[in-house]
């Protein structure tokens, strides 16, 4: 039932030229690929800040964080190649850029630290939040900081939601590659965000990081319940970071954009992937049965 509309490319940076660039860019880029196949990185740089200029000044929102993005990997690699140093690079980047390009830098921040957690999960796992903590230094921050910071990025990245709601993700052609599902299922650039939130408060290693009161979902409760049970659901906790709250209430908000606006399509997707994330969040009995009710209400 894992629907991947749109492929996400800021992480392994592809060098292929979109046919979807105009000429002059497209010039531009293979001068790019040139001088880094001659082994001129700081060549390929200096090409690509002119290309980082136009797309700013073009508001082409998805070329322009693609290029800074290649620019970042490349200092990166002539100062050492070390994944902690470009996430530090990219932070600093951010803020001399325009307004209107922080918020998708942001999820892509967001994604290298979480990609850096996964290739060194053993450095934060098993450490104390005061056990050599450096504010500055995020490679020597324990689990929940570093998490609380990820989370942070997107939340900021998804503020200014209104606008984001009536972005189409067609925005992001020059940053994004189509997948093989239609469209209609992420149609604005806030779904793809909302989505890329999901899938951090949604993944397993947020259970090494919960705190001891954590917020739990009963089987028995809306969130194996029906779409409009779901909806209308306002569970209290004083766990209010709870990784699964926010997930729950960023499930609700995708849920109740797209049924306002008549998308059934994303809606249904939306609702899909509320339950099968709900049927393995719940505690208690009765997930299964409760879940595969559920499907039969919706395949009627």
């Amino acid at each position: 039932m894992h629907h991947q509309t749109w492929i996400f490319i800021a992480l392994i940076l592809v060098s292929t030229v979109s046919t979807v660039f105009a000429a002059d860019l497209k010039t531009a880029w293979e001068e790019v690929e040139k001088a880094k196949q001659d082994g001129l990185p700081q060549t390929a740089i200096e090409k690509l800040k002119p290309i980082i200029e136009k797309a700013i000044v073009d508001k082409n929102l998805g070329l322009s964080v693609r290029a800074v993005c290649e620019k970042v990997v490349m200092e990166g690699n002539i100062q050492g190649n070390k994944a902690e140093e470009k996430i530090t690079m990219l932070e600093k980047e951010i803020d001399g850029l325009p307004a209107e390009i922080r918020p998708l830098l942001k999820v892509v921040l967001a994604r290298w630290y979480w990609h850096y957690f996964q290739q060194n999960n053993w450095r934060f796992l098993n450490r104390t939040a005061t056990q050599g903590l450096d504010e500055k230094d995020f490679t020597t921050w324990d689990l929940p900081k570093l998490f609380a910071k990820i989370g942070s990025l997107y939340e900021e990245a998804l503020k200014d939601e209104e606008t984001l709601k009536k972005t189409p993700l067609s925005t992001l052609k020059d940053f994004l590659e189509p997948g093989n599902q239609p469209a209609e299922l992420r149609p604005t650039v806030f779904d793809f965000f909302a989505y890329q939130l999901l899938e951090f408060y949604t993944s397993g290693e947020q259970a090494a990081a919960k705190p001891q009161d954590a917020f739990e979902m009963p089987a028995g409760s809306a969130a194996l319940g029906s779409a409009d049970e779901f909806l209308a659901w306002v569970p209290t906790t004083p766990d209010t970071d709870s990784p699964k709250l926010k997930a729950l209430q960023l499930f609700q908000k995708i849920m109740k954009f797209h049924k306002e606006k008549g998308d059934d399509s994303a809606f249904l997707d939306a609702d899909l992937h509320r339950l099968r994330w709900a049927r393995s969040a719940v505690v208690g009995d009765g997930a299964s049965d409760r879940f595969l009710n559920q499907l039969k209400v919706i395949a009627k």
